[in-house]
């Protein structure tokens, strides 16, 4: 959920819609999370294996209980990704 937290930022950074529409995830556990051999610009959304390396010292800088974080310590992150509130309060 952190991840897809983090791509809906970036579709909004991009100018892309905020949804999970946009972020054209199959509904199964064999959907991407990370690109593989495909390109940014066919998938604006997706985390690059730097960035989730990156995105996981964030994570669990933020002392996750049971692999969650609470609204209190993920909104300064968010907060930090310069978006108006009214796109990051879009991003659930």
């Amino acid at each position: 959920e952190f991840f897809i937290a983090l791509r809906l930022v970036a579709c909004a950074q991009n100018g892309l819609e905020v949804s999970l529409s946009s972020l054209n995830l199959a509904h199964d556990s064999s959907s991407p999370l990370l690109t593989s051999g495909t390109s940014a610009a066919e998938l604006p959304w997706a985390v690059k294996s730097e960035d989730k390396a990156k995105y996981d010292v964030i994570f669990d800088s933020l002392s996750p209980v049971d692999g969650f974080l609470s609204g209190d310590k993920v909104k300064p992150v968010l907060l930090n990704s310069k978006l108006p509130v009214e796109i990051l309060g879009r991003v659930r």
